[in-house]
């Protein structure tokens, strides 16, 4: 198995890896290394071959002398491909974390497992509604029965201000890390069919909003805030729920409902685990050594 690197994403080689049902996160997918391209990252596509077939490939983003992998490598074949980790470090400090465990030599562990939730899209919106956990699916039905009063819109080119300054408020009162607004903007610009805005109003004024960022076959919920009119209306469920059925009604595979942290936030942990979500273990973020002989860029 040879590792060949190249300057930008083979489109045909991707879908080929979507059609196999190969996991596809946000950090692996050709417009999230675009926007990376846009804050000034070097970004480069690494591809393992078999007798000339891809069987590998890899994202990584390289800055100041580290190189990232996230998510990655996306594999036809995980089991015996994954000591091939190793072939991505260079004469730069290599950082990984592989969207399944992964242990071996030269790969030192140096955070923990996250725990990811990934909602995956049935068959058809009544399959899919089935899928919810009962109190998930009793509180959805509630907030359905109320929504007559709700203006509820969803919008690749609306101005997100707002949602991007009352996300950020609420992130500094509960003391958490997210990406900056610059982030999914560049993602507009780069995509902007994949930046959809859903907002819940009441009387012209917004009481929730999500951000969901499209990189098929999966999408990944970026970030989002309900106010307490929201909360009392249940806007959150609603405009989730509406996503998922948007996206299932495209033809996506999965929703990346991101990080579960079940101890610091056991409701929000719930409330992602009662969409029917997987609750998926990546692998622990490791330092990645280089082999004898280092492979150049």
């Amino acid at each position: 198995m040879d590792l060949f690197w190249q300057d930008d994403a083979d489109p045909d080689m991707l879908a080929a890896f979507a059609a196999a049902g190969v996991a596809m996160p946000m950090q692996q997918h050709p417009i999230y290394g675009a926007v990376l391209r846009r804050f000034g990252r070097e970004v480069r596509h690494g591809i393992w071959r078999v007798a000339g077939a891809p069987a590998g490939l890899a994202q990584v983003a390289r800055r100041s002398g580290l190189t990232l992998l996230s998510r990655g490598p996306l594999w036809l074949d995980p089991g015996p491909a994954a000591s091939r980790l190793r072939d991505i470090a260079g004469r730069a400090l290599t950082i990984a974390t592989p969207e399944t465990p992964v242990a071996g030599r030269g790969l030192i562990p140096i955070v923990t497992p996250r725990l990811q939730a990934i909602w995956h899209l049935r068959a058809d919106a009544a399959e899919l509604r089935a899928g919810l956990r009962a109190n998930w699916r009793n509180k959805l039905t509630k907030a359905e029965a109320m929504a007559d009063g709700l203006d509820i819109r969803v919008s690749a080119r609306a101005d997100a201000g707002w949602l991007y300054a009352a996300e950020g408020a609420q992130r500094l009162a509960r003391a958490y890390r997210a990406l900056p607004p610059g982030f999914a903007e560049a993602w507009r610009a780069e995509s902007p069919g994949s930046f959809m805005l859903y907002e819940a109003r009441k009387d012209g004024q917004p009481i929730a909003g999500m951000l969901i960022l499209r990189h098929w076959p999966w999408a990944s919920y970026h970030l989002s805030w309900t106010g307490a009119e929201g909360r009392r209306y249940n806007a959150h469920r609603l405009l989730l729920w509406r996503a998922a059925c948007d996206l299932q009604d495209d033809g996506y595979a999965a929703l990346d409902l991101g990080d579960v942290y079940s101890e610091e936030t056991p409701g929000l942990a719930d409330f992602k685990a009662g969409t029917g979500a997987e609750i998926r273990a990546l692998g622990p973020t490791l330092l990645v050594l280089p082999r004898l002989t280092r492979r150049r860029w």
